[in-house]
């Protein structure tokens, strides 16, 4: 008989008539909630309609006349992470899709009672498992143990997650096979599961919720989380970051050898060369020592010291062109001379001295560290001297954004520590690299001011007296390329 349910005798009640306790409530409305109820034996036709759902005004939505009272969430292990006890059988699908074998696994869950999680597999399970793969040519294997990784499986359990795809119903259905509450919704002579999990998966989720809501009212689970699980899954939550190749593999020998020709262009006849110009000359001499003292280092060259770097460049290049453009040179040169008599006399109580040459005397043998050249010189901020020079474009490409990288300030430390957490199971967020700092790309800026600072002195001097630095030929093309050069020279 259709919309009836059965009452303590064997009797059934139709959910529209009047309730046997009494109540002059019908039955659909009273005791029928409170009764521990099969969904799966509810005819389609007994369904409630949507005039019989009520709106909960603390809900905030329309409440199903069987679920009147709201499960609060739990901070426990769901269906949708022990989908990964059916990995196995997703592996199975993945490489021999829906056919004949799947319908015996799932007639032989159905028989045995038993949801086919790979822990709860006994050898006796085992044993008629693997009989009815052989009869397909297809073997059993289990994933989960110490070492299981669940990334390697991502793209399969991300798919499990998910309430309308075959893999996720599937696993519903054999949480209630073990329920024995899968005889009307799995068709024995249909062998084709997929369109079974299609065609019945609104039945399944329903079935499988309505169970699950009655599991948790009851503290009875569905399922027993083993401890293997929870510690696969506990290891497999940790923070994740990708793998980031280094970009820029420098040819050292090369690149140095370039460099240490620009130190000896002015070095052999530095005594002839005139003060001011020793200022000009030096400030991009400094510059050059910076580049040639990372380049030996890969992560120098591509991870937090290559920004402090091309901070420093752009300064030493912006500075010049300041002094060269206001001949400011002179005056520069003697408030560097001034500070550094002040650090004399502040380090020896000796007396005051005039001469460069004294000065440099007085530096030697570790008696005083070295003075910033620029000091207190230049009193305005470098974006101001940048808008000054026309260089704002210059200021926002290589400075402004390598600006948190300047001294130790926290937006430092997060900038070069900090990369995105690749763990699909965790919200967007930011996490440690566990192999070393952020991998930052300064390399082209780098040489681009190098380049820019050569054509600023060439013109100061009035002669092409040194030669652009070409990255392409100081650089490999990739990371092959440096490694076999690499092998090449150990076989040497």
């Amino acid at each position: 008989m259709k919309n009836k349910e059965k009452n303590n005798i064997g009797e059934r009640i139709s959910r529209n008539t009047s309730c046997p306790c009494g109540s002059r409530k019908k039955y659909k409305k009273c005791c029928m909630l409170n009764e521990n109820i099969n969904p799966v034996n509810i005819n389609d036709d007994a369904q409630p309609i949507i005039k019989e759902f009520k709106f909960d005004k603390k809900q905030n939505a329309l409440v199903h006349p069987l679920y009147s009272q709201k499960v609060q969430s739990e901070n426990t292990i769901d269906i949708y992470l022990v989908t990964v006890g059916h990995l196995w059988i997703y592996r199975l699908i993945e490489n021999n899709g829906y056919s004949e074998y799947l319908a015996d696994l799932v007639n032989y869950s159905i028989k045995e009672k038993n949801n086919l999680f790979e822990w709860e597999i006994t050898e006796d399970d085992e044993e008629e498992i693997c009989k009815i793969l052989n009869n397909y040519g297809l073997k059993f294997e289990k994933y989960i143990n110490d070492k299981f990784n669940i990334f390697k499986y991502s793209d399969i359990i991300e798919k499990s997650k998910d309430k309308e795809h075959p893999y996720h119903r599937l696993t519903r259905l054999l949480v209630l096979a073990r329920e024995d509450m899968t005889q009307r919704m799995f068709i024995t002579e249909k062998t084709n599961i997929k369109e079974l999990l299609i065609e019945r998966g609104s039945s399944i989720n329903a079935t499988y919720l309505m169970k699950e809501f009655l599991a948790k009212k009851n503290n009875k689970p569905l399922f027993t989380i083993p401890d293997i699980l929870l510690k696969v899954i506990n290891k497999n939550m940790n923070c994740r970051v990708e793998d980031t190749e280094m970009k820029y593999y420098p040819k050292v020998d090369m690149l140095i050898s370039k460099l240490s020709l620009l130190d000896e262009i002015f070095v052999s006849d530095w005594y002839l060369t005139p003060e001011d110009d020793q200022v000009i000359i030096s400030k991009f001499l400094y510059s050059i020592r910076i580049v040639k003292e990372l380049v030996p280092t890969l992560f120098g060259v591509n991870g937090i010291l290559s920004s402090f770097v091309t901070r420093t460049l752009f300064d030493n290049y912006w500075q010049s062109m300041y002094l060269i453009k206001n001949n400011k040179i002179a005056e520069y040169r003697e408030f560097a001379l001034d500070r550094m008599r002040l650090h004399i006399l502040k380090r020896t109580d000796g007396d005051d001295i005039t001469s460069i040459d004294a000065l440099m005397s007085e530096m030697e043998g570790d008696l005083l560290d070295p003075i910033p050249i620029n000091g207190d010189y230049f009193t305005k901020s470098a974006r101001e001297y940048a808008i000054e020079l026309n260089l704002k474009e210059d200021y926002d490409k290589y400075y402004e954004y390598n600006s948190e990288f300047i001294h130790a300030s926290l937006t430092a430390i997060y900038s070069g520590l900090m990369v995105k957490c690749t763990n699909p199971e965790h919200n967007n967020h930011l996490t440690i690299h566990p192999g070393g700092s952020r991998l930052i790309d300064s390399v082209p800026h780098i040489f681009e001011i190098i380049n820019k600072h050569i054509t600023l002195l060439n013109n100061y001097l009035n002669g092409d007296i040194i030669e652009k630095l070409n990255i392409n030929e100081l650089f490999f093309n990739s990371r092959q390329e440096f490694l076999e050069f690499m092998q090449n020279v150990k076989d040497s």
